[in-house]
């Protein structure tokens, strides 16, 4: 009787396991880049970051393996990144999510993580950062905010294989 019971468990397991949808990145697949800024699960009251956008755009220019969509709507995927700065470090989450999840489920950290097809997290210490570019190159530095969305953009495109 137990083994008949573990077999229809194993039996059903595979249909009670959310649907993913299998995506593969191509070559020329059009990419819509959105940055935000935020300490928050809740996307909505995050704020865009235009200069940590262009950064990733620019890389992802440099890869020359994606366009760039100029709308959601042209995009084959999104590639979503979100700064917390609000401490003494800056912590960035890069996630590709297709478009539709991101229209659907955009407004919640944990739902676009549930649906993302990538993701990739880094860390970056301010302080150190700052003082030894302050002592090495000049004090303008210091008020540059340092950004590893580029070493994102470069991950992911590792990671897909598209290198």
């Amino acid at each position: 009787m137990t083994r008949r019971i573990a077999v229809l468990t194993i039996a059903l397991a595979p249909c009670l396991a959310p649907q993913t949808q299998e995506f593969r990145f191509r070559k020329e697949q059009a990419v819509y880049v959105v940055a935000v800024q935020g300490a928050s699960r809740d996307l909505n009251v995050t704020s865009a970051d235009l200069g940590l956008e262009r950064s990733a755009k620019d890389q992802f220019k440099r890869e020359k393996k994606f366009k760039l969509a100029k709308t959601l709507g042209d995009a084959d995927f999104v590639f979503f990144i979100l700064i917390d700065g609000s401490s003494r470090d800056f912590d960035e989450v890069a996630l590709v999510v297709l478009p539709l999840d991101y229209l659907e489920h955009g407004q919640s950290l944990d739902s676009l993580r549930a649906r993302a097809v990538w993701q990739e997290a880094s860390h970056l210490k301010r302080g150190r950062h700052a003082a030894l570019a302050g002592a090495t190159i000049g004090l303008s530095v210091i008020f540059d905010r340092p950004s590893v969305s580029k070493g994102l953009v470069k991950k992911f495109h590792q990671d897909v294989g598209l290198r």
